[in-house]
């Protein structure tokens, strides 16, 4: 165990933000907001190589990969969001609000899962995304890189990657795309 790297940094706060949601919001609705992460999940790993290349055409001076990765992210972003208010909107029109202890531990358990799942797909796109070079922002990719290497907590993330692949998998038609591939190698 090495010393703590920015990334182990940033995915302890995704944890924490994804269990801390899933405790105040309850086990029903932390399951609505894991639906809309999947759902952004494949929508994210499909669309991404298809938008990819307008955005690039907005962002000239940005290298292709890094492109890519944004798209991805963004893409994740706007559909879990949309998708979670959508779920949350029709949840709290039903008017039941269960709140007892077993269902914020479950809500706290599945934010876990949840945000962990995000993670397992974004440290391969963050790899596809540092693998050229970035010209004038060299010095970013390799703070990135860097923070890759001296992770702690990305083998772990790592090793849920396959599984969460094979849980989107079935909403892909057309397969993995490139960006996540690469960064599995």
């Amino acid at each position: 165990m090495g010393q703590i790297s920015g990334f182990d940094v940033i995915a302890c706060l995704i944890l924490l933000g994804g269990m801390a949601a899933g405790f105040t919001r309850g086990v029903v609705r932390q399951l609505a907001d894991m639906a809309a992460l999947y759902v952004g999940l494949a929508v994210a790993t499909q669309y991404a190589p298809i938008l990819t290349p307008a955005v690039a055409l907005r962002l000239p001076s940005w290298p292709r990969y890094v492109v890519s990765a944004l798209v991805f992210f963004l893409l994740v972003a706007i559909m879990t969001g949309l998708l979670s208010v959508l779920a949350q909107g029709i949840l709290a029109g039903s008017g039941k609000r269960e709140m007892n202890e077993v269902s914020q531990v479950v809500g706290f358990v599945l934010g876990a899962i949840a945000a962990a799942a995000f993670l397992s797909i974004a440290v391969p796109v963050i790899r596809s995304s540092v693998i050229a070079s970035w010209g004038t922002r060299e010095a970013t990719r390799h703070a990135i890189i860097t923070a890759l290497e001296q992770s702690d907590l990305r083998a772990f993330f790592e090793t849920l990657t396959p599984t969460v692949l094979r849980l989107i998998r079935p909403f892909l038609p057309g397969g993995l795309p490139e960006m996540v591939l690469t960064g599995l190698n």
